[in-house]
């Protein structure tokens, strides 16, 4: 079994940290300011994602990484971070995504967008870092 999973310190901070940790072929991407990177692979080399757990357990990767107010965290499987990165299919899903976090059924109709891309699976769970909420302003009434 790959895995890839996410830690992230909970509360109010101009800055999240979080860690970044598995094994085998999924992904943690970055939107910050409109454009994706890669923040983490758990495998870099085609035999890194082949490995499985519970048999390669020793081999799991971490990374720690910081975020802060307006950066979303996309926790993917390959065939997702690829489409991502993908500059057409990518600021397509930027400009859904950036700044707020859609409805539930919109996020879910836009994972499954019809666009080819390798590999069928549509595995993602995003992270949407709103920043310090003692900063929010109230909302009008």
């Amino acid at each position: 079994m790959a895995l890839t999973g996410l830690l992230s310190r909970l509360g109010d901070s101009r800055q999240r940290e979080h860690v970044a940790f598995g094994i085998g072929d999924g992904a943690l991407m970055v939107l910050r300011d409109g454009v994706w990177t890669s923040a983490f692979t758990p495998g870099e080399t085609v035999a890194e994602r082949g490995l499985r757990l519970p048999t390669a357990a020793q081999q799991v990767r971490c990374a720690r990484l910081t975020t802060r107010p307006g950066d979303l965290l996309a926790l993917c499987s390959s065939s997702v971070a690829d489409l991502l990165a993908r500059p057409e299919a990518g600021d397509w899903f930027a400009e859904r995504w950036a700044g707020r976090q859609p409805y539930l059924t919109s996020f879910l109709s836009e994972v499954n967008v019809p666009v080819r891309s390798p590999g069928g699976d549509r595995t993602v769970v995003c992270l949407w870092d709103f920043g310090d909420a003692r900063e929010t302003p109230p909302a009008d009434t």
